[in-house]
């Protein structure tokens, strides 16, 4: 795992009075930001969500939240003393089991690829503020997805859903009900927190709903690849049509349907002669059209050299296509590569450069070996002690499998990243520091991957992963 470095480190003190911490350790996976209070932000691996690679603490910021947030009894004399401008240094932080899973829930929701029943990672959300002592934000949640948790409640009652799933349901329904229990509707959720909690699912139950858990990853954990066409032309030679893939830095790539750090999802169309191109990127099957607004994603086309933005258009919804058409202001189409970002992105996130590029496949490559292996978790926790012994040999050959998937990812993320630094020029050394600081957490990760047990730290399985996901009924 990314687990940040025990070595001390100052905490460094601005002008206005703001506090500052970070640790030498880069995420392998991406970075994820959590508010903790107004005026406190901590910051950690998407992979290793206990543990704290940054914090920040505003001037009029309560240090008590970031001291309860933590395991360390000793950071709030530690942040109080360097608010007096004296010297403090300290180690890494790991988050309590509550926080933990908040972070969790936080990089799920951002960069999980995968398809995931939104209103139940609300849920996650919901018992994840309760058991870090925030009832008044587990209290909304619960009330946005009451409808959900029932229904759910009732499905666990009848059979419906065992294991795992079933297991970590009665664990949140007892933390919504303890939530909202000064509320009039509260007493409802109760009783239904009390009834799940006495149920006791049959071995055939469980066995049913682990089957269709291990045969839904085991189906998705087999990646199509596809090799990267551009400037290849179709059958008709006036027209050439290229594939790009999406950065996920500037888009959630859950909406346009994951099937892999090598698949492209966008492709751009171009007649020769012409002076726009055509790019399209298919949503995901599970996504529900109507949740996109106008405008929210651009197209873009870039000088493949430099970088260089070439020019921008809003993309529109078509029968479950977005599409835009590009002009090409005189550039050649084979000199130009595409992409897409969110409207609200800071255009210097984009990253159009060679080198740039290469950066964001290997993050695709992370986001990668990350998926697989949450998967693995998933398939691994929709099991418990009552497991028929097939259930658990198809189980462990799944795991295994995706845990394969989830090395053969890192180790070829950290075989690019070793290239890239070994072709950067001489004069590059801040951003060399940098990618060997990557490189050195990505190692971490791999040699963590040779492990499948569930760890302690709050990365167990979230309900939302591992509840199935239908695909989207415009007829519905």
């Amino acid at each position: 795992m990314t687990t940040p470095s025990a070595e001390p480190r100052p905490v460094m003190r601005d002008e206005e009075g703001t506090l500052y911490w970070h640790s030498l350790t880069a995420p392998a996976v991406t970075e994820v930001d959590l508010d903790v209070a107004p005026g406190v932000r901590v910051q950690i691996d998407a992979a290793a969500p206990a543990h704290i690679l940054a914090w920040e603490l505003h001037e009029d910021a309560d240090p008590s939240a970031i001291a309860n947030a933590v395991t360390d009894p000793t950071v709030f004399v530690a942040i109080t003393t360097a608010r007096t401008g004296a010297s403090v240094s300290l180690p890494s932080l790991r988050l309590t089991e509550g926080w933990a899973r908040l972070a969790l829930t936080r990089a799920i929701s951002r960069w999980s690829p995968k398809p995931l029943d939104e209103a139940a990672l609300l849920l996650d959300e919901a018992a994840a503020h309760q058991q870090s002592g925030n009832r008044i934000a587990a209290a909304r949640l619960v009330a946005l997805t009451t409808p959900l948790l029932e229904n759910l409640g009732h499905r666990r009652l009848e059979g419906l859903l065992a294991g795992g799933p079933g297991n970590e349901l009665t664990a949140i329904a007892q933390l919504a009900a303890d939530s909202v229990s000064d509320k009039f509707w509260g007493a409802e959720i109760r009783v239904l927190a009390d009834r799940l909690r006495a149920e006791i699912p049959s071995t055939d139950e469980v066995d049913r709903w682990a089957r269709g858990l291990i045969d839904e990853h085991s189906g998705a954990s087999a990646l199509a690849l596809s090799v990267d066409t551009h400037g290849e032309p179709e059958p008709e030679p006036m027209f050439v049509v290229s594939s790009h893939r999406i950065d996920p830095h500037v888009v959630p790539a859950r909406v346009f349907g994951w099937a892999g750090a090598e698949s492209p999802e966008m492709f751009a169309e171009y007649q020769r002669g012409a002076a726009h191109v055509l790019v399209s990127l298919q949503l995901a099957d599970h996504l529900d059209p109507q949740v996109l607004y106008e405008g929210q994603f651009l197209a873009y086309a870039a000088d493949r050299t430099t970088g260089r933005l070439v020019s921008t258009e809003p993309m529109a919804n078509d029968d479950r296509m977005l599409v835009a058409s590009l002009p090409l202001f005189g550039h050649e189409f084979d000199s130009l590569v595409f992409g897409v970002f969110e409207s609200d992105t800071d255009i210097r996130a984009l990253r159009t450069t060679p080198l740039n590029l290469e950066l964001a496949y290997i993050d695709r490559l992370m986001i990668d070996a990350w998926t697989h292996h949450r998967t693995a978790l998933a398939v691994l926790h929709s099991l418990d002690s009552s497991a028929g012994n097939s259930t658990i040999d198809s189980a462990q050959d799944s795991v295994t499998a995706l845990m394969g998937q989830a090395r053969a990812s890192a180790v070829n993320a950290r075989n690019r990243i070793q290239a890239t630094i070994a072709s950067l020029p001489s004069d590059a050394t801040a951003i060399a520091e940098l990618l060997v600081a990557r490189l050195d957490a990505i190692q971490r990760y791999v040699v963590s991957l040779r492990r499948t047990a569930i760890p302690d730290d709050g990365m167990r399985p979230l309900l939302a992963e591992m509840l199935p996901i239908e695909p989207w009924d415009d007829n519905l």
